[in-house]
């Protein structure tokens, strides 16, 4: 990571910033299913989206995960 004055900070970090709702033209398909998820849409690129949407739904499903999973969303939304 660089700071204002374009030193780098040499903590070990990588930011990574992406735009989902920028264009797409030139993304992965893999990413675009991310970006999906991202706004809250049915991922049909890629398989990552839907195997990340997958495990989400087994989360909140779960018995445990289920109420961990409504604390989580509640705070994140």
């Amino acid at each position: 990571m660089i700071s204002e004055e374009g030193n780098y900070l040499n903590d070990g970090t990588h930011t990574l910033i992406l735009n989902a709702s920028g264009d797409w033209e030139g993304v992965s398909d893999e990413l675009k299913g991310i970006f999906q998820l991202v706004l809250r849409q049915q991922a049909s690129f890629g398989q990552l989206g839907a195997q990340i949407m997958n495990k989400i739904n087994e989360i909140k499903h779960s018995k445990t995960g289920g109420r961990k999973y409504m604390e989580l969303t509640g705070a994140f939304w």
